[in-house]
């Protein structure tokens, strides 16, 4: 507010809603739930044709909740669509939130742009793989990639100028909450061994988890700095930690151990207090005793996790070999082609999953991609692009034991960036809409008057 006039960037008031509107949205939805039980007899799909409707309402009406809800969609697992296609209802959620963030996205951003650029030098080098090798599975691959990298920045750019990051915070560590207290019940029933939250895979389930520990740490840079929300977020994190714990997923500990470590050595807001250091201890004790079983499995157990990856890290590069420029396709494990490849599988490492599928090019094209993006990250001293950065390096550190393009926590990073640079922009604008362009002060300008057009010298 300028003396007392509505600035522009200032959203309108939300419509007040009477319980006559609120009950004929009920019937409504009564109604979707009884013609999609009629239609279908699976719960699933059920329910989606329940939801139709009333979700594209809510599109038109409010489609921030969508980006909102994008944070905590990265728990959805399920699959959906055909076998081929491989999607999840993650990846759907964050395609919706995509198409209602597209009219509020700050398109002016420079760091936006730049984003997208770096992106599109990306795309274009991986064209040269789909070139060498042209298929479905590598065009549907980089469609959704593009979904998680591209779309979630989109999806966050929108969610930060338009103020709805704290809602967006609420709603991701409240659903982590309720997983990681799952966790730890599970955890508990089967004599303390490794749970699967709500049918989660547990590496996913911790991955998550850890990411929602990092995001935990920048909260307070974000939400009212009040002695309830402080304490509150303390106990949110030893739940998010425990239910870390309760998940066994050894390389999100190791990822979330080496995360503290570098926000401890770049002094990070927060990063020295008793509660980070003790997170800190406690994951590195974990992570050190992880090198210890996965040293006894390899010995002892023939088929472990940890020697199943190794044969299968054999047999990626192996086929790697076969054509290092451009490798042997996206996704290769699908082609029955290399089927009799010994340990022939996914690759649970970034770098040679990256190798095998791309090559040297597609290699080169990762590289810049992520170098590129945290040049954008480390360029901005605010608490938030601080945190997008830790992010990128908890996403990095666990993609060297876990899938790096994959759909439940694939897209958390790229969201909070995108937020990141979102929130920067509505404060330029918010400062452009004060004092004018730059340099506007000294031609003449005031928070009321914009400049007079600088007319040539001759017309003067």
């Amino acid at each position: 507010m300028l003396a007392g006039v509505r600035a522009r960037w200032n959203p309108p008031e939300a419509p007040q809603l009477s319980s006559r509107a609120f009950g004929l949205a009920a019937c409504v939805i009564a109604l979707q739930v009884l013609v999609g039980w009629l239609l279908s007899s699976d719960a699933t799909v059920a329910l989606a044709i329940a939801l139709l409707v009333p979700a594209l309402a809510l599109l038109l009406i409010r489609p921030q909740w969508f980006w909102i809800l994008a944070f905590p969609a990265n728990f959805l697992a399920k699959r959906v669509g055909p076998v081929g296609v491989d999607l999840s209802l993650a990846d759907v959620a964050v395609l919706v939130a995509v198409l209602a963030a597209l009219p509020s996205v700050p398109w002016h951003s420079r760091l936006l742009q730049q984003m997208q650029r770096l992106y599109a030098v990306y795309l274009s080098i991986l064209l040269i793989v789909f070139a060498a090798a042209p298929d479905k599975e590598t065009l549907i691959s980089l469609a959704q990639r593009s979904s998680m990298f591209l779309g979630a920045i989109l999806i966050g750019s929108a969610l930060g100028h338009r103020g709805c990051l704290r809602p967006a915070l609420v709603a991701l560590l409240t659903a982590s909450t309720i997983v990681s207290v799952e966790a730890m019940r599970r955890s508990i029933e089967i004599d303390f061994k490794p749970a699967y939250p709500f049918g989660l895979q547990k590496n996913a389930a911790g991955a998550m988890l850890g990411m929602s520990i990092v995001i935990s740490f920048a909260a307070l840079s974000v939400f009212r700095r009040t002695t309830v929300n402080a304490a509150l977020l303390r106990i949110c994190q030893m739940v998010l930690v425990g239910g870390l714990l309760a998940t066994g997923a050894r390389g999100a500990a190791i990822a979330l151990a080496a995360t503290l470590i570098v926000a401890v050595l770049r002094n990070e807001p927060g990063a020295r207090r008793p509660a980070t250091m003790a997170a800190l201890v406690l994951v590195g004790l974990v992570a050190f005793s992880t090198v210890k079983s996965v040293d006894s499995e390899k010995t002892n157990n023939q088929f472990s996790s940890a020697n199943s990856r190794i044969v299968t890290y054999n047999a990626a590069i192996k086929l790697w070999k076969r054509d290092p420029a451009v490798g042997v396709g996206i996704k290769y494990w699908r082609n029955p082609e290399f089927g009799n490849v010994v340990g022939f599988g996914e690759p649970h490492n970034v770098l040679v999953a990256t190798l095998a599928e791309t090559g040297l090019v597609g290699f080169a094209a990762f590289v810049i991609l992520i170098f590129g993006t945290c040049v954008v990250a480390l360029r901005r001293n605010s608490p938030l692009f601080r945190t997008a950065f830790l992010l990128i390096v908890f996403r990095l550190v666990d993609a060297q034991f876990g899938i790096f393009w994959v759909a439940v926590g694939g897209s958390l990073a790229w969201l909070f960036l995108g937020a990141a640079i979102g929130v920067e922009q509505a404060q330029a604008d918010r400062i452009t809409e004060r004092d004018g362009p730059p340099g506007a002060i000294a031609r003449g300008a005031t928070p009321y008057r914009r400049p007079a057009p600088a007319w040539p010298t001759a017309v003067k």
